[in-house]
């Protein structure tokens, strides 16, 4: 019997087969069922058509898995979460142990044994990326039926969603911005120029500490002063009003703090409510904090990548489109042959399809992903004359604007200030075209996801979960967008 394949991401492109297949050899490996404390492990999940998913069997299995945590009392989401923050923070001091290595001196063997161990790490701390995903598919509906049963207005009951699920710990990106709109109120306070030694000198620290941010995996470039200097050049065009909001704006997690249990006493919400509100600002913490630090790593081991291409005579992609087990094995024989060059520029062009079926891990080549897109593909749905579309708000209020398309980082630099940003969803390189937006909408995605947890800090209007917005908006479409209701008309 066929499975039943249920997709769960798209971002417009294929994510790099290196990274789906850490995915792949976590669930055959047995690390995501030894990370929850059970004898379950996924059977089947794949990246095909640029989207990744599970069969449906796992993802009920999966959910299922994450319910009965919510309130265990042992094997718990808590206990999952504090899990997931050690491996994380693990991960970073791994990368920053071997961030000065002079890999150009290492023998084969030598940069074979550090990628393996790399890819241990990444098994370890991706046991749990899942689960904010499935999180998503259940934790938030109880929490949003119980204030609707309490506030009868959409609008408020948006603003209150915002204050409780904003998540508990402030996201790099965001702390990346507060530096340096600091540097934008030393500016102002004494009026320096924007060229002086001394705000050179801020810049350059400031790029030292958050130039990772600019990655999301393998792809993108690291910040640069140049677009530092340009998006502080966006904040000081501010009117004093505007740049007085911006400040007030970046307090927003401080105040979130006295705000949620203020929110949830005047509500008068029960112990398990206040539970679930604890555990969606945890889990939307670590998703993000995850994101981040899989762009710190790569960015921290630049030098091992650059390196084991040399050695076996691959580009970039064609490295990050091959598996752990083929790189590994190209080192190890001293392989500087045509093959791996052209498996992984097949990949690179194809879409980086993977497949995890009834346990057997499969890449297909050419003649074989034919017949499996014959198979799998189905027809296309049929949309026409749509003019509105409905979502879930995510983040409170109105906007109205031009549609500006993203689906990768090279389309972020197409978003000017005032557009409106469709995206399939977002992730940490989308930020700057964020910040610039006037509201958010995207295709897939509930209240835990990146777009729901950036628009509310930056105090965006957005609506996750429209399916099928990149499909309907052209860029240049009129819009309004009202994120009290989740409803975006074009005008």
């Amino acid at each position: 019997m066929d499975v039943k394949w249920i997709e769960l991401a798209r971002r417009g492109k294929s994510a790099p087969l290196l990274w789906v297949d850490s995915f792949v050899e976590l669930f055959r490996g047995g690390y995501m069922g030894r990370a929850h404390k059970i004898k379950w492990n996924p059977k089947n999940y794949r990246q095909f058509e640029g989207a990744r998913g599970f069969g449906s069997d796992d993802v009920n299995q999966y959910q299922s898995v994450l319910e009965r945590a919510v309130l265990a009392k042992r094997n718990n989401l808590l206990s999952f979460a504090k899990e997931y923050e050690k491996r994380i923070k693990a991960y970073r001091k791994f990368a920053l142990l071997h961030k000065k290595d002079t890999f150009s001196n290492f023998s084969n063997r030598d940069l074979a044994e550090i990628f393996e161990q790399w890819f241990e790490h990444t098994k370890l701390t991706w046991s749990f990326a899942y689960d904010y995903i499935f999180l998503n598919r259940f934790l938030p509906d109880i929490v949003i039926s119980t204030v609707a049963s309490k506030v009868t207005n959409l609008g408020e009951q948006t603003r209150i969603l915002g204050i409780l699920f904003l998540a508990d710990k402030q996201s790099e990106l965001f702390q990346e911005k507060k530096s340096l709109v600091n540097i934008g109120i030393k500016i102002r306070t004494n009026r320096l120029k924007l060229s002086s030694a001394k705000i050179e000198r801020l810049l350059e620290a400031h790029l030292r500490k958050f130039a990772y941010l600019g990655f999301y995996y393998f792809r993108g470039e690291p910040y640069s002063l140049e677009y530092l200097r340009n998006r502080l050049k966006e904040f000081l065009k501010l009117s004093p009003r505007r740049f007085v909001q911006l400040q007030t704006d970046i307090t927003m997690q401080d105040r979130n703090i006295k705000l949620t249990p203020q929110t949830e006493k005047k509500l008068g919400l029960d112990d398990s409510t206040v539970l679930r509100i604890k555990l969606i600002k945890r889990w939307a913490s670590l998703a993000t904090e995850a994101d981040e630090t899989y762009g710190y790593v790569v960015h921290a081991l630049h030098g091992l990548w650059m390196e084991i291409c040399e050695r076996l005579q691959l580009t970039y992609p064609q490295f990050y489109s091959l598996t752990g087990k083929e790189i590994l094995a190209g080192l190890m024989n001293d392989q500087k042959s045509k093959f791996l060059k052209t498996l992984g520029q097949f990949r690179h062009d194809s879409g980086a399809v993977i497949i995890l079926e009834k346990g057997r891990k499969v890449i297909p080549g050419k003649k074989e992903l034919q017949t499996y897109i014959k198979r799998e593909s189905r027809e296309k749905e049929k949309i026409q004359n749509v003019n509105e579309l409905k979502g879930q708000p995510a983040s409170a209020g109105k906007a109205r604007g031009r549609v500006r398309l993203v689906f990768s980082v090279h389309d972020v630099s197409r978003v000017q200030k005032g557009d409106i940003l469709v995206a399939p969803a977002t992730n940490p390189t989308f930020v700057p075209a964020m910040e610039r937006a006037k509201a958010i909408i995207t295709d897939e995605g509930g209240l835990l996801s990146h777009a729901a947890i950036v628009s509310r800090e930056l105090r965006v209007p957005c609506i996750v979960g429209t399916r099928i917005g990149t499909r309907i908006l052209k860029d240049g479409d009129l819009v309004e967008v009202d994120a009290e209701k989740g409803i975006v008309r074009r005008v």
